[in-house]
């Protein structure tokens, strides 16, 4: 038996990786986990365990029928509140998925998950979104030789202290050709992209712009845990300040309009 923590988002998950009668088959998937999660690894046992994930063997798959054709291959079950079963023969994006539940469930009242990238500065993080083709990925490529990027697809908000902090997210990235790990970093500005000729950056003044255009792009959880969500998104995009539009062309001078 094999254990790993993980720390994300200043949460603790222990993940167990319980006996097989394939030997290799758990150390292929508890090597895949490692590498890939290996930012979010933590060698320390945490005092406090938020989650926990026991990956097993399971001989024979279990197969839920959803109509006369389709066939369901079950990947995961939940075991009380804060306990996930799941196999060694799921994918990386299966285990990527669960990870996206775990979150969800856990950042209820605590913070939420958009789409979005995000850099940091000097000031703290910078994050950078706006609706799909806005330039997301695109923006964080041309300022990476000033600035340090932390996602290019989804990021964490969490309020911890009455302050607003970013996590980078684990899950698969659009490229992931970037660093990331479980550091926070305290959030310095929001900016809505849009794709122009020239370089502009506007301040929003409105508060309901910015909480209009964010929950476009903001991860649901599941019904139980919405209403919490949306209580400190609101909290957030009412009290956060430092919301800008950016115009933008595809010129490494962007990075002169991010900290003004």
């Amino acid at each position: 038996m094999e254990i790993l923590y993980l720390n994300i988002a200043g949460f603790n998950l222990k993940v167990t990786f319980g006996k097989t009668s394939l030997p290799a088959e758990q150390h292929e998937f508890s090597s895949l986990i490692n590498h890939f999660y290996q930012g979010f690894v933590t060698k320390d046992i945490p005092r406090r365990i938020d989650y926990y994930i026991t990956v097993s063997y399971n001989g024979s798959f279990e197969i839920l029928e959803h109509s006369d054709y389709t066939r369901l291959l079950l990947f995961y079950k939940e075991r009380g509140r804060k306990y996930i079963d799941t196999y060694y023969y799921i994918s990386l994006k299966q285990f990527s998925f669960i990870l996206k539940q775990i979150l969800l469930k856990l950042l209820a009242n605590r913070g939420f998950i958009i789409h979005a990238s995000a850099a940091i500065g000097k000031k703290g993080a910078y994050v950078f979104t706006g609706k799909s083709g806005s330039g997301k990925s695109t923006i964080v490529k041309l300022i990476k030789h000033r600035y340090r990027v932390v996602a290019d697809d989804s990021i964490i908000i969490k309020k911890e202290g009455g302050s607003f902090y970013l996590y980078s997210t684990p899950f698969i990235e659009k490229e992931g050709w970037f660093e990331r790990s479980s550091a926070k970093y305290p959030l310095a500005g929001v900016f809505f992209l849009r794709k122009t000729p020239y370089f502009a950056r506007e301040k929003l003044a409105d508060s309901s712009i910015a909480l209009e255009r964010m929950s476009r792009e903001l991860w649901l959880p599941g019904p139980s845990a919405i209403k919490q969500q949306m209580t400190v998104f609101i909290d957030f995009a009412t009290r956060f300040k430092n919301v800008y539009n950016l115009c933008f062309s595809k010129q490494k001078k962007v990075a002169d309009y991010i900290e003004g």
